[in-house]
């Protein structure tokens, strides 16, 4: 098995885990604590990933780049790259870190509208939870390092065994009777100790010295290029990520960003295939082009292309069939009807961004990031607004649409310049693959959710049938569509794996 495939497998396992993980302590969180405790956990959450992503200002690709490309034959400004980048992302979590202890008083009253919990909970509450997750600034930065070698293996180990120890501590807190603030302090713990586990990593496959805050200052002429070009693509799709629960947070109660939250969080585990995929691809698309080895590059798009694509039908088809039930258990039946229409519109709007992550990872491999900034200008002048009069408009169903418009938005203006200008195909060609694939998609799983609605059975029995059958003919129908690399690749693992069964003895 190729080291990309091995790093994807592990990124597979390792966010399947958290999407599990992901469900269980809601339901405790929702239930002892209250609807307005778990809005603030969201809240918070949204803030430090608005934050993360606007100040890391493109490094992280960067870094990503530059590790993956020179590694192996510059050591020395590798380091350098390393402590230049420490010493920035320290330095700005100790800046954010004291703004946010001094303006959360005023976050909390002019922003958030409480309903159970005084503000001067929600206050203690809420600088206890930023402050901590704040260090996913330095973390995000030693990610990507780790990345950049291609050893995605070890990440996925950490987020697993530290989501799993925050949630499973969370809930045995609150079953032997402890308080909210027993909980905020252990999730505030748990995020110290992942941070302390990726310097001890990163010290591992680097030096204990490499992971020093220090300054290089021919480090940043060196990136500044591409960096800059990254800077404000990493800023504006920052912003139009979070944008959606932002509004809903000024226009709602905190109860309600809450429960988008939940929804938006879940679904959003369904893209674990494609970041797996990605992630783990950008730095084998960098290197093929660094040697200029312009088929290579082409085979190995069109096979991970259709491996995000035909992949993550099933995962984003599961969430409209498993609504229901799934937020009735963590909710109840009147949360769960409101949320359906929402997380339905946000399966769509991931799938549709899935299929445009590969050629968001080709055109930054190929040097190309000037078509995404333009992209993201007009998503700032166009589609945020229309953001908002949407939710506005319909609320979280609105929220949820503008994932659609800004992925459909991307479909006409990004796909057409990266099929000219980094893979060399007509774009239509890029469009009817995509249609094929929705086609088949309607005809399985859309003819089985129709006829569940018209036979009038939404039991978990005849839910999980249908859903079973939908999958098997969308599996049985892909295997005709997908490309002869992928299908290859397939056979392949098929073949090992056979081959493996039959060198164990029989009992």
């Amino acid at each position: 098995m190729s080291r990309l495939s091995k790093n994807i497998l592990y990124n597979l396992i390792g966010q399947s885990c958290l999407m599990i993980l992901g469900f269980v302590s809601v339901r405790y969180i929702f239930r002892r604590l209250g609807a307005d405790v778990l809005g603030i956990i969201y809240f918070t959450n949204m803030l430090n990933a608005l934050l993360c992503g606007i100040l890391d200002m493109g490094i992280g690709n960067t870094a990503i780049r530059e590790i993956s490309a020179h590694y192996p034959d510059d050591r020395t400004y590798i380091r350098d790259l390393v402590r230049t980048g420490s010493l920035f992302f320290w330095g700005i979590y100790a800046v954010f870190g004291l703004l946010t202890f001094l303006w959360s008083p005023f976050l909390i009253e002019k922003w958030v509208t409480l309903s159970t919990i005084e503000p001067g909970v929600a206050v203690k509450m809420f600088r206890i939870l930023a402050i901590a997750s704040l260090v996913a600034l330095p973390k995000s930065f030693y990610v990507s390092l780790i990345r950049g070698l291609q050893r995605m293996g070890s990440i996925n180990v950490i987020d697993v065994v530290i989501s799993g120890m925050q949630q499973a501590g969370a809930i045995l807190i609150l079953i032997f009777g402890g308080n909210l603030f027993g909980v905020v302090t252990w999730l505030a713990l748990c995020y110290g100790l992942s941070i302390a586990a990726y310097v001890i990593l990163c010290s591992r496959f680097f030096s204990w010295t490499w992971v020093i805050p220090g300054y290089s200052k021919y480090v940043i002429p060196r990136i500044r290029s591409f960096m800059s070009r990254m800077m404000f693509i990493s800023v504006t799709g920052a912003i139009y990520a979070q944008v959606d629960r932002v509004i809903i947070s000024k226009l709602m109660p905190i109860r309600v960003t809450g429960y988008y939250g939940v929804v938006y969080g879940n679904v959003s585990k369904g893209q674990f295939l494609t970041r797996a995929i990605s992630s783990a691809a950008y730095p084998s698309f960098s290197r093929f082009y660094q040697e200029s080895d312009s088929s290579a590059f082409l085979a190995q798009y069109q096979k991970i292309q259709d491996a995000v694509c035909f992949g993550t039908v099933p995962f984003f088809a599961f969430f409209p069939f498993a609504a229901m039930p799934l937020f009735s258990y963590i909710f109840s039946a009147d949360i769960a009807r409101s949320l359906f229409v929402p997380a339905t519109l946000l399966c769509l709007g991931f799938f549709m961004n899935g299929t445009l992550t590969i050629p968001y990872i080709v055109l930054l491999a190929a040097n190309k990031p000037g078509i995404a900034a333009r992209q993201q200008l007009y998503n700032l002048l166009i589609v945020l607004p229309l953001t908002a009069v949407l939710i506005m408009a319909w609320g979280l169903a609105g929220a949820a649409l503008s994932v659609v418009l800004y992925s459909l938005f991307s479909y006409i203006y990004s796909i057409p310049r990266v099929c000219a200008e980094c893979l060399k195909m007509p774009a239509w060609k890029w469009y009817a693959h995509i249609g094929k694939i929705v086609l088949l998609t309607v005809m399985t799983y859309g003819l089985a959710g129709l006829t569940l609605a018209l036979v009038g059975r939404a039991s978990l029995l005849f839910l999980a049938l249908a859903y079973g059958a939908a999958t098997a003919a969308y599996l049985g129908g892909s295997y005709f569509l997908i490309s002869p690399e992928l299908k290859n690749t397939l056979l392949g693992y098929l073949r090992t794996f056979a081959g493996i069964r039959k060198e164990i003895p029989s009992a």
